[in-house]
């Protein structure tokens, strides 16, 4: 497409933007308020970008929207809050700021999860059973701490749709797509 083709050369080298260049821009930009925005195809399609820096926004809103659609709330679940021996001060911060897990020992600094939300393996955990990076799953549970269950029930029966879990659950189940273990 030719003029795909200009607008990827102009990316690459930002000189001067020509009238051409940025009504293909226009052409291709949604809008809020875009009818395509509400169809399936939207709404459950895979999101792709290049940089985390972009793709963990796309985590927390897409999380955001599937667990209000799914009535289910979301857990935030960060990564440390406290480390024994004591965490060095800017690898703690480095692991609370960095959205890229390669950065961070293979942890997100914040991760929502809910019920029913999709997952994709970071890393290969058993080559010979399908646990393969890229692997697709399903949470079926999440078990907290027993140190956040009062918060977790008052937060259900409230209704609340976003949880800050204070402590690392217990357990979060995954049915994994192509995989007939436990």
């Amino acid at each position: 497409e030719p003029r795909l083709r200009a607008l990827m050369a102009f990316m690459r080298n930002p000189k001067r933007m020509l009238q051409s260049i940025k009504e293909s821009w226009d052409s291709i930009c949604l809008q809020p308020d875009d009818l395509c925005l509400r169809e399936e195809r939207f709404q459950n399609g895979h999101m792709i970008a290049i940089y985390w820096e972009t793709v963990s926004r796309w985590i927390m809103m897409r999380a955001k929207r599937d667990a209000a659609a799914l009535r289910t709330p979301l857990f935030l679940l960060q990564a440390a809050d406290a480390s024994s021996p004591p965490m060095p001060v800017d690898i703690a911060a480095k692991l609370m700021n960095k959205t890229a897990p390669r950065e961070t020992g293979g942890m997100h600094g914040l991760l929502p999860i809910h019920l029913g939300m999709r997952v994709r393996l970071l890393e290969a955990l058993d080559l010979g059973r399908g646990l393969v990076k890229d692997a697709e799953g399903e949470v079926v549970h999440i078990v907290p701490n027993e140190l956040d269950e009062d918060m977790v029930d008052v937060a259900f029966a409230r209704g609340e749709p976003v949880l800050y879990l204070r402590h690392l659950p217990k357990g979060i189940w995954i049915r994994m797509y192509k995989y007939a273990h436990a």
